[in-house]
């Protein structure tokens, strides 16, 4: 069982995300499940499972009614079924005839068998969070959403839960965005870190340019889907004007060894006549997100001018709130933006000189490659006691 653990609430809410399911998957930065080189997802055209439906638990949230934490619920789902370009769609079955505790829980949820609903408990002491990640966990953590069990054969997911927290529901500014975040994972996405620099620098009034699907549920974040989190649901659950009316920018990324780089933060961010980059218009992707090489793509691109950018996953980002696919890292190199024919990885390539990509409505941009500007020392460049470490692949 593969844990998706969030942080403390020092930073934000506390988010898990559990797999249930003992298979060679990718966790992957855009979609949060991958299987032989695809994205796992709700299929829209099973009848059985979509629109994705959700009921909710028969019990009080804490501090909050049952219906002060149903219409909470409710508004979450209908925040990403608001986003245009996508077809996401729930049904709400309403409530259960129980109310889910310590005492059924397990007995509730680890049938074996897929549910027909998704559903939604209300921990209205905490106890489940202390059961399933120790004693005390429930002064931290908010919630946690289930990888939905899958038919991997249709790469389709079949049925998921999530729990909330009810003894930390009094943290009514954060525990709007923890719920649209649990359905975030829920619908199929993984975490993304747009924008770290900004919710790390304690000016909560730019915690809402850092997406829904950021590590931490920041407590003045957005309370629904922003750009990033708009492309991956759009890319996942495209409506027919998507592929039309936005862009797409794709290439590899390596390392100056000429290996295929599996792992690097790939970001696209518009740029304006006055070369300023937007904090609004930015969307990442990890590389090989689809385990392909060193590969990546960016969807849901407003038509533009844009700087593509590689930079290290940020290693608070791993494990349990992990950014993409691979827990170990290459770091070694700095924020390097693509500068065209200059893209070469050695040290005549400027990391900060860019080159600018115009991205046209339905266009994709194909052969954006960037080499990493990483040190590198040739083994014939050796001196005396000198050493040179080498990583060996996974599995060599």
């Amino acid at each position: 069982m593969k844990n998706r653990i969030g942080l403390t609430r020092v930073f934000s809410a506390v988010t898990s995300f559990i797999c249930l399911i003992m298979v060679s998957l990718l966790f992957a930065g855009g979609p949060s499940t991958v299987f032989n080189n695809r994205a796992v997802k709700w299929n829209i055209n099973n009848p059985n499972t979509f629109p994705v439906r959700y009921v909710m638990d028969n019990g009080s949230l804490g501090a909050l009614s049952q219906e002060q934490g149903t219409a909470l619920v409710r508004q979450g789902f209908q925040k990403w079924e608001n986003v245009s370009t996508s077809t996401m769609m729930f049904s709400d079955q309403g409530i259960l005839d129980m109310d889910i505790g310590m005492d059924n829980y397990e007995s509730f949820v680890f049938t074996g068998q897929p549910r027909p609903d998704n559903s939604v408990i209300f921990d209205t002491d905490g106890s489940i969070i202390d059961d399933q990640f120790g004693v005390g966990s429930k002064e931290n953590i908010l919630g946690f959403a289930v990888e939905p069990v899958s038919d991997l054969d249709t790469r389709e997911f079949l049925s998921g839960w999530m729990v909330l927290n009810g003894t930390l529901a009094s943290e009514i500014g954060l525990f709007p965005r923890v719920i649209v975040h649990e359905i975030g994972h829920l619908i199929g996405l993984d975490h993304t870190q747009i924008n770290s620099a900004l919710a790390f620098n304690f000016n909560s009034s730019d915690d809402v340019l850092v997406p829904v699907m950021f590590p931490f549920a920041l407590p003045n974040g957005p309370d629904a889907p922003i750009q990033d989190d708009i492309a991956w649901v759009s890319w996942l659950y495209p409506s027919p004007t998507f592929p039309n009316s936005t862009g797409t920018i794709q290439g590899n990324i390596r390392r100056r060894t000429g290996d295929v780089f599996q792992g690097a933060n790939v970001v696209a961010v518009a740029v304006d006549g006055q070369g300023q980059e937007s904090q609004q218009e930015v969307v990442s992707v990890v590389s090989s997100f689809l385990g392909l090489g060193g590969s990546y793509e960016i969807p849901g691109l407003t038509p533009g001018s844009y700087a593509v950018f590689i930079e290290p996953l940020n290693p608070l980002f791993t494990g349990a709130s992990g950014v993409g696919p691979f827990d170990s890292r290459f770091t070694n190199f700095p924020k390097d933006y693509y500068n065209g024919s200059n893209e070469s990885g050695t040290d005549a390539d400027d990391p900060v000189e860019k080159t600018l990509l115009t991205v046209g409505a339905g266009q994709s941009v194909m052969g954006v490659d960037l080499t990493a500007n990483e040190p590198l020392k040739l083994l014939g460049e050796l001196n005396d006691d000198e050493s040179l470490q080498f990583n060996l692949p996974e599995g060599f």
